[in-house]
């Protein structure tokens, strides 16, 4: 009987865990360029993101970007829209764009479970910076031209949730049932 209660206890609890995979999406939208150092950044506990209980895969960050003025071929005209992307959480240094036109860019990172996702390193090699555990990601940027508006600025970041929910009426009944039978046959056997 002993090994039963346990069987069943162990059956509850696996109908009261569910793990759902899903993406957590922060969006900026129309935002003009200056020219000089600029920088995007979210904080997805905000938008749901709780590093507690979720677990944390990939994080993809897009950015649009669009010319003010479509001059054709800039390399022609003898403008370009020239960027520099400086460190990013995820271990960019820096990555330089000669003609961003109108386009698309997209960066990504994924973990694996238990990996360590610490970006930023103390002079004692302790963790003062892990974008995963603070749900803090940014982005920086140096911007040489003045024909280019940040269409959009997307971050989706992928977890896996895992939420206790309530357990269902039938396995409360049911449990309800067996404690009743497990009472009655002891107050029988007592008799």
């Amino acid at each position: 009987m002993k090994h039963l209660r346990w069987f069943l206890a162990t059956i509850l609890c696996f109908f009261s865990l569910q793990s759902s995979a899903l993406i957590i999406v922060d969006v900026i939208k129309d935002v003009p360029l200056e020219t000089g150092y600029t920088g995007f950044s979210t904080n997805m506990r905000e938008h749901g993101y709780n590093p507690e209980t979720d677990i944390a895969h990939s994080i993809t960050l897009f950015l649009s970007f669009r010319e003010i003025v479509d001059d054709g071929n800039d390399w022609d005209a003898g403008t370009t829209e020239f960027l520099i992307f400086h460190a990013m959480p995820w271990g960019y240094r820096e990555l330089v764009y000669a003609d961003v036109d109108t386009e698309t860019i997209a960066f990504g990172l994924s973990w694996a479970p238990g990996e360590d996702t610490c970006a930023i390193w103390d002079m004692d090699d302790n963790c003062t910076y892990d974008p995963v555990k603070s749900g803090n990601f940014g982005i920086a940027m140096s911007n040489y031209s003045t024909n280019l508006v940040m269409n959009e600025v997307r971050w989706e970041l992928e977890v896996t949730r895992t939420a206790v929910s309530e357990p269902s009426i039938i396995i409360l009944l049911l449990l309800s049932m067996l404690g009743l039978g497990n009472f009655c046959r002891k107050a029988c056997i007592d008799k």
